[in-house]
């Protein structure tokens, strides 16, 4: 829904103008206070009557969408305007006709709750929807039916239950959305004990899992062999069919993608279309087209029930998946950035954005729009992907709504209406030439663009029409000096082939990008990036990601200036050199995720690592992941560890193995991986009460010999990877460990194989029918 995405993204700008580190920005705070508190109202009403289906409301909703987004263009330009002039030395001005234009978006907002959302409002409170019971009333029943709009829901519920007492019912209830509904009716059901059953479905697991007595059925894709089975039987039923259809039956079942209602829409075509294979070839290659060309058994007007029903909350983020093609496997980690810089997401009690936007990623696999396509070592969700069919009514929607468009930069038919698209998505193939890309970017001129994705190759990218975008995720070069007028930049992804092109952008310049989210930053060579220490100037910086970077020391605050906190700042990867200052301590609270690379600095290292304040690491209270590099021995007084830590991968640090208890009593470390010499010494005793949540543990390149460890010292591990290990055998105990799933050897030696096979037979003696050992 663009009109709630677009007051979320609103109050987001409001409230970072009205931020303390923006005090210099010269503009009526009490006007943008008076804003936000129309915006505030108007996302409370969105939110408790949008799916209400009251005959006004797609209207109002285009009109609200329309005002916040000239709202927030007018503060992004005026904020835009007054940056550049700072960094030309000019003296920024409060501008009239900037207070003339909020206030005539106050205006509008208010006449908006005046005259639309009360009388809303008022319609949907005195009016009764609820017609419940009527249709479970049975035929034969002595009521009078002319005397149902004045009968009371609790009146109907008794009659129900009078005629179901004392007899044996099945009753099945279809398309359930939410429990309340169960709740409400569930009384009206006499528990008669004499097999009676009651059978619901639903498209929501959280629906499912509340409401039933006994594990929920989950109904998962069907396989190809099962989908042929089901078309065969729509298309001919009993009868014999001619075998020169099966191939293509096969190709056309598969095509469905596994999903029942698609093999049966296409299936009940095909059994009233006349049978030949060049009909049935048409079909395999424009299935969707045809599967939605009827008017009444359209798939995507039963799938669109899903999307309607969606909160409206979700409803953004479900359409801005159509961002990508079709069978894209979505990576969790870039859609929450998208999400975040975006602004569609309403904080949640005292969680991050990201915490919110994974919530709102497992809300919609539960509604079934989109599936997990693959997990991580701790089953947390890497990726996720969707059906062709929910994409197609996700795509739809997004385009009716000027939502989003995906565009083939090689099809010259460029939509009209492009310029008033809020987001883009530039799409070529891989072996033509980009200059088609030109070809579209000339053509937005002027444009509303905020949000652009794409393959640009060598084309020149002109920021001149975009100076208000706030996501650009460019696959290809593209030059520092046009980055760096896209003042207003959240998002920002950027491939450099050479670095010489990419050093303007890690200047002082860096500082006009006020509004600086996730940096993601990739050199094609193999050379060191050094940021300036403007970089610590950023307030909203929440990602920082590059191939190698310096970051430097925060600059020295004088007297009369507090240090500038970065409490949105998580991650922060590749650090080359990474010094833990005290202040920088101070500085990142809330980092989570820290990847730091040692491996050029000079030598005496004894000397180096003390200066490095490594053992600060230990006061970072929300570190959660932790990836050090190194090319030279250090020692574990050098080295401290936060107690929050759940990974933590080690690489060429020479660490005893003795010296591991250490890492060993960290009491949330999930994930271990000891890569390239991480530890050195051919015998590894683990200690009992050890490890006690560790759950993967790798072991790569190293010279241990012998593992002298029992299920007791690694209690619960699930995963056990080993790459280049030659030991005389995997403790034999680990036999008897029952969360065990996964031993995966990569080039070891035979005696390591022959104690995993030993392993894999105790547990399948043990019933343990899960465990896999993989060999290569």
């Amino acid at each position: 829904m663009a009109a709630y995405a677009a007051l979320v993204s609103l109050m987001h700008t409001s409230e970072q103008i009205l931020h303390p580190s923006h005090h210099w920005l010269r503009m009526n705070r009490k006007q943008i206070e008076s804003l936000l508190q129309k915006v505030r109202l108007l996302q409370e009403f969105l939110e408790d009557y949008s799916h209400r289906g009251h005959q006004e409301m797609a209207g109002l909703e285009s009109q609200l969408a329309a005002a916040a987004y000239a709202a927030e263009d007018i503060i992004e330009s005026h904020v835009l305007d007054q940056i550049l002039a700072r960094s030309t030395g000019s003296e920024a001005k409060s501008s009239t006709s900037f207070s003339e234009y909020i206030q005539k978006s106050i205006e509008e907002m208010e006449d908006l709750i005046e005259t639309k959302v009360m009388r809303i409002k008022a319609t949907i409170r005195d009016f009764d929807e609820d017609q419940s019971f009527v249709d479970f009333l049975p035929a034969a029943s002595s009521i009078d039916q002319s005397k149902h709009e004045t009968v009371s829901d609790d009146e109907l519920g008794e009659l129900l239950y009078k005629s179901l007492s004392g007899v044996k019912y099945l009753i099945v209830m279809d398309d359930m959305w939410c429990t309340k509904a169960w709740d409400e009716i569930r009384p009206f059901f006499p528990p008669n004990c004499n097999g009676s059953r009651i059978m619901i479905t639903t498209r929501l697991s959280n629906v499912a899992d509340n409401l039933s007595t006994c594990r929920p059925f989950e109904l998962s894709f069907l396989d190809d062999d099962r989908s042929w089975d089901l078309l065969r039987e729509k298309v001919f039923g009993e009868r014999v069919y001619p075998p020169e259809f099966e191939k293509l039956g096969k190709t056309i079942a598969k095509n469905c993608g596994g999903l029942p209602l698609a093999i049966v829409v296409i299936g009940g075509l095909l059994a009233k279309s006349k049978k030949t294979t060049d009909f049935w070839e048409h079909v395999a290659k424009n299935l969707y087209s045809i599967i939605n060309s009827g008017d009444n058994e359209n798939c995507l007007k039963i799938l669109s029930l899903s999307y309607n029903n969606l909160p409206v909350h979700l409803k953004p983020c479900f359409l801005h998946m159509a961002l990508a093609p079709e069978d894209t496997e979505f990576h969790v980690s870039l859609l929450v950035k998208l999400w975040v810089s975006e602004g569609f997401l309403k904080p949640i009690r005292s969680k991050s954005l990201e915490e919110a936007a994974y919530e709102y990623i497992i809300d919609l696999i539960d509604r079934n729009l989109i599936f997990v396509f693959k997990r991580g070592i701790l089953g947390q969700i890497k990726s996720c992907s969707m059906h062709d069919l929910a994409w197609e009514l996700c795509s739809r929607e997004a385009q009716k709504l000027n939502f989003l468009r995906l565009i083939d930069v090689h099809n010259h038919d460029i939509p009209p209406d492009i310029q008033f698209c809020r987001r883009l998505n530039l799409r070529q193939a891989p072996l033509k030439p980009s200059r088609s890309v030109s070809y579209v970017l000339d053509f937005l001129g002027p444009t509303m663009i905020r949000s652009m994705l794409g393959e640009f190759g060598h084309t020149s990218f002109c920021a001149t029409n975009l100076r208000l975008l706030r996501v650009l995720g460019v696959d290809g070069e593209v030059s520092s000096n046009e980055i760096l007028k896209l003042v207003n930049i959240r998002f920002l992804s950027v491939d450099f082939e050479r670095l010489s092109n990419s050093l303007l952008m890690f200047t002082s310049s860096i500082s006009l990008f006020w509004n600086l989210q996730s940096l993601n930053i990739g050199v094609t060579s193999d050379q060191e990036i050094f940021l300036p220490p403007e970089i610590w100037n950023l307030p909203q910086l929440r990602h920082l990601v590059f191939d190698r970077f310096v970051l430097p020391d925060p600059p020295r605050e004088d007297d009369k200036h507090d240090s500038l906190i970065m409490e949105n700042l998580q991650t922060l990867a590749k650090v080359l050199y990474f010094r833990c200052t005290e202040e920088i301590v101070k500085r990142v609270p809330n980092l989570k995720e820290l990847k730091v690379i040692y491996d050029r600095l000079p030598l005496p290292w004894d000397m180096q690592w003390p200066r490095l304040c490594l053992y600060n690491l230990v006061h970072l209270h929300k570190l959660e992941s932790l990836a050090c590099k190194v090319l030279h021995t250090i020692s574990l007084k050098y080295l401290g560890f936060p107690l929050s830590l759940r990974k933590l991968a080690l690489s060429g640090s020479r660490i005893p193995w003795e010296d591991m208890t250490v890492v060993g009593s960290l009491p949330n470390l999930e994930v271990l991986k000891l890569r390239f010499h991480a530890c050195e010494g051919s015998e590894w005793c683990p200690v009992e009460g050890e490890f006690v949540r560790l759950k993967s543990l790798v072991i790569s390149k190293t010279n241990l010999r012998y593992w002298r460890a029992e299920r007791t010292h690694f209690p619960i591990l699930e995963h056990l990877v080993l790459h280049y290990i030659h030991l005389k055998e995997i403790p034999q105990e680990f036999g008897e460990l029952l969360t065990l799933r996964k031993i995966e050897l990569f080039k070891c030696g035979q005696s390591t194989i022959t104690s995993a096979e030993k392993i894999l037979e105790e547990q399948e003696s043990l019933g343990n029918e899960n465990l896999q050992v993989i060999i290569i």
